[in-house]
């Protein structure tokens, strides 16, 4: 038969030639009656075998139909080679369609006559994927031939079908001859796809939108639409919206105009999802911070048309942050730079190197100033800092620095001073602060200032500045306190460091010798004023009988390299304690140098596993000041810490610049707001502002958070109404060496 000369897959069939048999009369009559009795036996033969074959085909033919009448697949053949498609469609196929019982096999009759009336009831978009997908399958590329394509349906519309088939015959030649399958009606699928799809889309914008404005902006146009009250946000009259993008655009800061069209621009041509922020300006010329979440729409055709957008006010966040940096870089107290800032600006005064400026440094300690605090109370100890902050101040020029670096210590940068001169400066900080605390008429106690001085030397590194001026200081001291002293290389060095050796010597033998202990302070949880865990504090008995918190010998532990041996007593002392006392949650403090000990994740999983103790019993606490070299190796550290089912938590959060980095990088399930902010509450409303801000910032990234420092039942009161999840404290509890 004549082939169908438009289609497509006549190319990949290729049929032999007829043969005719070549017969002569030349024969021998007794050679064709043997022969025709052998051919007529034959014959016979072949008959009975067709029979039989014809006989099991129509059988599995009978299968093959009652099956696609169940079912709401079809079965298909398409011959390759005469370009004709044989269709058994399903019993659901045909009401599918559109068509009658009648009107389907007419249609399938006439695919039977040629392939070519199936292409035209196929979507012309389609056609080049089906085509594709056959050859593909034809060449051996793909073990199965599987493809989706849209077909018209009697009232014109398209149903979506899904085909699956594979060659199942060639001729003598290997030239391919027929492929069997079954296809499928998927339109429900498409569409339950597509709704899928649309309503992802629509919940996510609504997500991201929810109480913020919706915009959507047509390319070619610049038209702009808002959905949401546009001119409450930007203080305009009704009817004053934006209703262009360069009119939008008119009302963003200047210094943040070239950007945002640079931005868009982009975003434009790649097609990714965009996040800007921007200044807009209102109606009265202040300026709100704006954040623009949104993303580029094309046409079918595949070309850009509209922009979509959310945008969000988060000019409060901005201030939030802000007041955050600043507290990160002051002290919150006295409202002085910290010690991470002094050190910065220590530093960079020491890399000047154009004509080298004389300058000193001044370390001050208060003298008798634990002695305030554990006769006068804290309340007392906070208002004698703030003042002498304010009386150093005064007595300082405006170049010069003052810096609090915690506790009742500060530092003074003294510019263009030589030492003789700064030695003057220290004395008349002496007596302004002896005078001030003299006329406070409640003050019966000595308080005075030791003060450590220091050149500063270029050569220098600002903590080795310091550590200088420290050991001058405390020369002061031992001079008798409200004392000057000036460094001296051959005198301070030796001293202090036969001091910080005898403190080593004492930490090397302290666990052999028993000289550690842990005592245990409560955290209560705010909801309900139970126990929810003890915080296990490390202690040091020095040699004579003096009880050392950990905070005056961590530093010389970690300078002498004691930390390993050190932490490890600590795990295994309070995974005795959690398994002699199985109601009992414990937390311990780590140093910045224990996330360098790649051995110590597992000596806390093998005393865990050994002491048959839960690891959630057991928790970790890393200090916001605490040095981590390596903050992606600490974050490797604590993933395999709780792994194992062990809680972190940041000590001290809020204390410092590192505060943020560690909230974003380490893998934390608790923060505890640092004592100075929580006692600060009740000094006026920065102090609340700035633990509620921290609060704030520990819900979005959903941590629990711990009040430290609560010192009073008035504290506890504030700290509940904050939301914060638990507390700690000498009110609520003190340490005790007596186990829970």
């Amino acid at each position: 038969m004549e082939r169908y000369s438009r289609e497509p897959w006549t190319e990949l069939a290729t049929l032999d030639p007829d043969g005719a048999f070549d017969a002569t009369a030349e024969h021998l009559a007794p050679a064709v009656a043997t022969a025709t009795i052998a051919l007529e036996e034959e014959l016979q033969r072949e008959r009975a075998a067709r029979q039989a074959a014809e006989m099991a085909l129509a059988k599995a033919e009978r299968r093959l139909k009652l099956l696609s009448e169940e079912t709401n697949d079809g079965l298909l053949e398409i011959d390759l080679a005469n370009q004709k498609l044989v269709v058994t469609p399903g019993s659901r196929w045909a009401a599918n369609m559109g068509y009658t019982d009648e009107e389907a096999a007419e249609l399938c009759r006439r695919w039977k006559e040629s392939i070519a009336y199936w292409r035209e009831e196929v979507h012309p978009d389609d056609l080049a994927g089906v085509d594709g997908a056959i050859a593909e399958h034809v060449r051996g590329k793909t073990p199965q031939c599987v493809y989706e394509f849209r077909q018209r349906t009697k009232s014109g519309g398209w149903n979506w079908v899904q085909v699956r088939a594979k060659l199942v015959a060639k001729d003598r030649s290997r030239n391919l001859l027929r492929m069997v399958g079954t296809f499928v009606d998927i339109t429900e699928r498409k569409r339950f796809e597509e709704a899928l799809r649309q309503s992802e889309e629509r919940f996510r914008v609504a997500a991201e939108s929810a109480s913020d404005l919706i915009y959507e902006c047509d390319l070619t146009s610049g038209q702009i639409e808002w959905f949401g009250n546009v001119e409450k946000r930007l203080g305009l009259r009704a009817g004053e919206r934006p209703r262009t993008w360069q009119a939008f655009l008119d009302r963003l800061h200047c210094d943040d105009r070239p950007r945002v069209e640079a931005a868009l621009a982009r975003h434009v041509k790649d097609g990714q999802r965009y996040i800007l922020e921007y200044r807009v300006r209102r109606r009265n010329n202040r300026y709100l911070h704006w954040t623009d979440r949104g993303r580029v729409l094309r046409d079918s055709q595949g070309q850009p048309h509209k922009r979509v957008g959310v945008t969000t006010d988060v000019t409060q966040q901005r201030k939030h942050a802000a007041r955050l940096a600043y507290h990160a870089s002051h002290d919150t107290l006295t409202g002085l730079l910290n010690r991470h800032s002094f050190e910065e600006v220590l530093g960079q005064a020491m890399a000047e190197t154009d004509e080298p400026t004389p300058r000193a440094l001044l370390f001050i300690d208060i003298d008798n100033f634990k002695l305030v605090n554990d006769t006068l109370g804290h309340a007392f100890g906070d208002r004698l800092l703030v003042s002498t902050s304010r009386t150093l101040k005064e007595n300082l020029r405006a170049g010069d620095v003052l810096a609090r670096l915690g506790g009742d210590e500060f530092a003074i940068l003294l510019e263009k001073t030589t030492l003789d001169e700064a030695r003057e400066v220290a004395d008349r900080l002496r007596r302004a602060v002896r005078e001030q605390c003299g006329n406070t008429g409640e003050l019966a106690l000595d308080v005075g200032l030791s003060i450590g001085i220091v050149a500063v030397d270029e050569a220098d590194s600002p903590a080795k500045l310091l550590s200088r001026a420290d050991v001058a200081m405390y020369r002061a001291k031992d001079q008798g306190r409200n004392q000057v002293a000036v460094y001296d290389c051959r005198r301070d060095d030796p001293t202090r460091l036969a001091e910080l050796n005898r403190l080593a010597v004492q930490l090397k033998t302290a666990v052999k010798e028993g000289r550690l202990a842990l005592h245990y302070q409560p955290v209560i949880r705010l909801a309900d004023g139970a126990v929810a865990y003890y915080e296990a504090l490390l202690r040091l008995v020095d040699d004579d009988g003096k009880t050392l918190s950990a905070g005056e010998f961590i530093r010389t532990a970690e300078q002498f390299g004691l930390i390993p041996e050190i932490s490890r007593w600590v795990v295994e002392r309070a995974v005795q304690v959690l398994r002699d006392n199985p109601s009992v949650r414990l937390s311990v403090n780590l140093s910045g140098q224990d996330f360098s000990d790649e051995s110590l994740p597992q000596f806390i999983e093998s005393r865990l596993r050994v002491s048959d103790v839960q690891p959630a019993r057991l928790g970790f606490e890393i200090t916001e000041t605490a040095r981590i070299n390596d903050v992606l190796q600490g974050r490797y550290w604590i993933e395999r810490v709780r792994d194992l089912g062990c809680p972190f938590a940041i000590d001290d959060f809020g204390a410092g610049f590192a505060c943020l980095e560690y909230l974003r990088n380490l893998p934390v399930d608790q923060l505890k707001i640092d004592g100075s902010l929580i006692k600060a509450i009740e000094n006026g409303p920065a102090g609340l502002e700035l633990v509620r801000a921290l609060c704030m910032i520990a819900e979005s990234h959903e941590k629990e958070t711990v009040a430290e420092f609560v010192e009073s039942e008035s504290l506890l009161h504030l700290v509940q109404g904050l939301g914060i999840t638990y507390a700690q404290g000498y009110h609520i509890g003190r340490p005790s060496p007596t186990q829970p």
